[in-house]
């Protein structure tokens, strides 16, 4: 069970810390590991180990590393080969970990690390496949420079790669006794329907995959709640993100020392770059941001 992250909604994000197998679905098993070390501790480390699922789908590979012999495990940056998401099953997978960038000065005593792979596909559209209600991006760990200018590492995560649409707030909203969610300023948006203690929410044609508005924290923190609930999740497994990983996700880029402003990888921003500051006058479909302006050719 490992650490997913997700973002959502346009005012809130959302993020997944644990992830689990549909009932359906067998969960893959990792066997065989190796550790080969190149030369000194503070060199170069070889970790092959074999990959199967018996549904034989990609699965997500990660890498825990204990430095107390077992006692406490957190993510392993300055890892490379088969690892993230999308690694295809096999024998002899073979992961690259530089230990000497990821913690110069670390010694090999009481030095420990785990292969771990789940099989969640948060972006196939194939719903028996797809675990997650919406889909997803992975963040790996590693440290980088938050906007205030402090380097802090982080574990990986996964993010949703939307804001929270009408249509997936809708099925939160009629999941339950979830009338107080409900904000009056999105009515234009999303319409009541039935009688007074049962009513039904939905989408207006057009606003299905609009990013709901007008939610409050007390809203968010619940619907992290239900959805973890809906997939299947431990309680607690979606909850709202730090300031630090949304900068991350939103704005770094390994290469860089800095983080970009935007999310689409820019230090600028206008109306032919995102939907903003009255661009467009309404929201946009998510995913659907940039905004097309019309001008004259010769």
């Amino acid at each position: 069970m490992m650490p997913r992250i997700l973002f959502a909604i346009a005012v809130v994000v959302v993020l997944a810390a644990s992830a689990v197998s549909a009932a359906d679905n067998q969960p893959p098993v990792v066997s065989d590991v190796q550790v080969v070390q190149r030369e000194a501790c503070k060199g170069v480390f070889d970790i092959t180990y074999n990959l199967d699922d018996p549904d034989d789908e990609q699965c997500n590979v990660y890498m825990r590393v204990s430095r107390d012999a077992g006692a406490t495990w957190s993510s392993a940056a300055c890892v490379t080969g088969d690892f993230g998401p999308a690694v295809a099953c096999g024998t002899g997978k073979h992961v690259e970990w530089d230990l000497g960038k990821y913690a110069p000065g670390l010694t090999c005593q009481n030095l420990k690390v785990r292969i771990i792979a789940d099989d969640i596909v948060a972006n196939d559209p194939d719903p028996a496949k797809n675990t997650t209600l919406a889909p997803m991006c992975f963040v790996p760990a590693g440290r980088f420079k938050t906007s205030t200018g402090v380097a802090v590492f982080m574990d990986d995560y996964w993010i949703d790669k939307f804001e929270v649409t009408n249509d997936l707030y809708c099925k939160f909203l009629n999941a339950g006794d979830n009338d107080d969610h409900y904000n009056t300023g999105v009515q234009e948006e999303i319409e009541i329907t039935g009688p007074f203690g049962s009513y039904a929410y939905h989408p207006l044609m057009g606003f299905e995959k609009r990013p709901v508005r007008y939610v409050t924290w007390y809203d968010a923190t619940d619907f992290c709640a239900w959805r973890s609930a809906a997939e299947g999740l431990p309680a607690g497994s979606y909850q709202l993100p730090t300031e630090a990983q949304w900068e991350k996700a939103a704005g770094w880029t390994p290469g860089r020392t800095t983080l970009w402003a935007y999310a689409f990888q820019s230090d600028s921003i206008d109306c032919t770059r995102a939907n903003y500051y009255g661009c467009v006058g309404t929201t946009s479909d998510v995913g659907r941001g940039r905004r097309v302006t019309m001008a004259a050719t010769t």
